[in-house]
């Protein structure tokens, strides 16, 4: 069985260690770097790693738009180029790291091929009803390269909010040279009828006919895509939906990339450090995020020596 790993990246902070840490016997590794990144030092950390690809389709990835989605499916489509059977395909991102060793990740999904990994549950019992009609009703922009924000927009905002809050977001949107929006939201939008909508976890592990399926249901429903242009945060939703909407429950497993969005008094996703230590060696999971350079790399000389086998 051949392992993909499709790979997210605008950091060159830990690339090399992270890519030595998953280049294994017939396991190939994908990258794709935000355009906003100069290529060439990626180049020169990945030198003497043969089965590795940069994918020249780049996306300018802003955060919480649809160009998350298009560079996943940027990777997705060349791995379609070079392998179509036996094979698992792992989405991570620059900032993942495994937390098995190379020889147990083979053999489970050796052992488990046919499953898919993917946390996603119908989006109502994912977010709250409010959230839910801010995703997939309201019209959702993100202006900033660098930063977390949006601008919604919908015409349950012009009729419930007072004039002054709606001056201002027309004036937001005209600054930003998206007046577009305000005459889209005249209509509220629909999620497509022909999928239900499921969310959760960006991170998955598919094996090859459920990339295959994906890639012939967006060649017949390319209105999906032009949907999820304005839908906030749409990496945790547009899989989900497909997929959950048209595989057996049965074959649906969680994510086996370890998260944890629950701690208090910290920024959310907990970036691990050495105190996390015991927490990852008790996870079930194969990989776990995020880790940073400053904060992690005590930590990950840990998980090298205690979980990896590896220095």
């Amino acid at each position: 069985m051949r392992i993909n790993y499709l790979l997210l990246v605008h950091n060159i902070s830990n690339f090399r260690r992270l890519i030595s840490r998953l280049t294994f016997e017939n396991t190939f590794i994908y990258v794709h770097i935000d355009s906003k990144v100069q290529l060439d030092e990626f180049k020169r950390e990945s030198i003497g790693f043969e089965n590795l690809k940069f994918i020249s389709e780049r996306e300018n990835v802003i955060w919480g738009n649809i160009s998350m989605v298009k560079a996943t499916l940027n990777l997705i489509n060349e791995v379609k180029k070079d392998c179509d059977n036996n094979c698992y395909n792992i989405l991570m991102s620059g900032s993942d790291y495994p937390i098995k060793s190379k020889e147990f990740i083979r053999t489970f999904l050796t052992e488990n091929y046919g499953k898919i990994f993917l946390t996603s549950r119908h989006v109502h019992k994912v977010w709250g009803e409010e959230n839910v009609r801010n995703r997939l009703s309201d019209y959702s922009i993100h202006p900033f390269q660098s930063e977390r924000k949006k601008i919604s927009f919908s015409i349950r905002h012009i009729k419930t909010q007072n004039k002054i809050k709606t001056i201002k977001l027309f004036y937001s949107l005209f600054k930003h040279k998206r007046s577009d929006v305000i005459f889209k939201a005249l209509k509220t939008r629909k999620f497509p009828k022909y999928l239900t909508a499921y969310g959760g976890s960006q991170w998955w592990a598919f094996p090859i006919e459920v990339l295959t399926y994906i890639i012939d249901f967006l060649e017949t429903h390319p209105d999906y895509i032009k949907y999820h242009n304005f839908t906030h945060v749409p990496d945790e939703i547009f899989f989900h939906s497909i997929v959950s909407s048209n595989f057996p429950k049965s074959r649906i497993e969680n994510s086996i990339t370890y998260v944890n969005w629950d701690r208090k008094g910290c920024s959310l996703p907990v970036t691990f450090s050495q105190d996390d230590m015991v927490e990852l060696k008790n996870s079930k999971c194969l990989y776990a995020r995020k880790f940073h350079q400053k904060i992690s790399s005590k930590l990950l000389d840990s998980i090298d020596k205690e979980l990896l086998n590896t220095t």
